[in-house]
């Protein structure tokens, strides 16, 4: 069989730290003084059989490696089952359990050491304020940060549905820049809609709440969603893999989007995407052109911060940077300070728990 190959980590204690990982593409970490251990890809813990899997795995690492866990990390999303199996752990074994926000965990993945200016686009991290976070600037050291910056919010509408179903907030962008003046080529996009559609129109066009998030990845899917690339996901991240491939080998071109200091929005991005459709423009180049307009966003972002907060190192992590045409822009475009992004372990949150145990060796 295959023995996994440990991930050498200098200034990693003797503790041994048991890190759950995420809900989505799990994969669990313990370590062995400075030697961690990555489990196995568990995949995403949404049944019973997952579950347990995950947990006959955890004790295999312990038995087969002589690992005794000290402390146990979470994620701080409460909802999610690896931390309450973490807490589980821990009350079993009177060992501490210690949540750690996200995307702190993403940029740790990625770069734990020193000042280090983090940038965690993915889809879905629960925030310290309750809101949905995907989108984050966070100036990081040892195992303190701060948000310094963020995408704009935009509502989920249906909440966890509109994560599978991007039409739903591709629907409130329509109906939020057009207002009941939708042009005719949206008119019969909406025609292509699920059953039960109108339902949700009322309610965007009403003062019912609805759940924020500043998520990156759901801004893939919506404008992939916008561009007729699909209105459902039947695989995980399949209309942003879409979008992606529609680009090609078109190069794009810079659209609008507003930066403040402190809120990046790309409402302007958007609405410029949805105008180039209904003048029948070419769809690869709008595709093209919102990964153009993205990375040059993030990278002059990230240089106004880095100027402002006196930092030279940058780590980029999640999810979202597994897109190889937005890494491709965002080579072409940086010009400040060093780098740096994943590689021992995915920029997704199959990677995230090598971040949750470096920062747990610090709590």
């Amino acid at each position: 069989g295959y023995v996994p190959e440990p991930i050498h980590c200098d200034g990693l204690e003797q503790t041994s730290i048991l890190a759950m990982g995420s809900d989505l593409k799990n994969a669990f970490a313990v370590n062995k003084g400075s030697e961690v251990l990555v489990g196995p890809h568990i995949g995403d813990l949404e049944n019973a059989s997952t579950h347990k899997t995950l947990e006959w795995t955890i004790e295999r690492y312990k038995n087969l490696f002589s690992i005794q866990p000290e402390k146990i990390i979470i994620d701080s999303h409460p909802q999610f089952f690896s931390s309450r199996l973490g807490e589980r752990i821990g009350e079993s074994l009177h060992l501490s359990v210690v949540p750690v926000q996200h995307h702190h965990a993403h940029i740790a993945s990625g770069m734990g050491r020193g000042l280090v200016l983090g940038i965690a686009m993915d889809g879905t991290g629960y925030g310290p304020d309750g809101t949905i976070w995907g989108g984050e600037f966070l100036l990081c050291k040892g195992n303190q940060y701060q948000r310094l910056a963020h995408i704009h919010a935009a509502p989920l509408p249906g909440g966890e549905k509109a994560v599978s179903e991007p039409w739903r907030q591709a629907l409130w962008y329509i109906r939020n820049y057009y207002g009941d003046d939708i042009p005719f080529v949206y008119q019969e996009w909406m025609k292509e809609l699920p059953k039960g559609w109108e339902i949700l129109d009322k309610a965007l066009q009403s003062t019912m709440p609805m759940i924020q998030a500043t998520s990156c990845g759901r801004l893939f899917d919506t404008v992939g969603a916008l561009l007729g690339l699909g209105m459902v996901h039947s695989y995980d991240a399949q209309i942003a893999i879409s979008l992606e491939t529609l680009c090609g080998d078109e190069k794009g071109s810079l659209l609008a989007y507003n930066y403040d200091g402190h809120i990046l929005d790309f409402t302007p991005t958007i609405q410029s995407i949805m105008d180039g459709v209904v003048r029948g423009e070419c769809r690869a180049h709008l595709a093209a052109s919102f990964h153009k307009t993205m990375a040059i966003a993030l990278c002059e972002t990230a240089a106004d911060l880095m100027e402002r907060y006196n930092i030279s190192d940058v780590a980029m992590s999640g999810g979202v940077f597994q897109n190889r045409k937005l890494l491709e822009f965002i080579y072409k475009t940086w010009h400040i300070g060093n780098l740096y992004m994943n590689e021992a372990v995915p920029s997704n949150d199959g990677g995230l728990a090598l971040g949750q145990l470096w920062l747990g060796n610090q709590l």
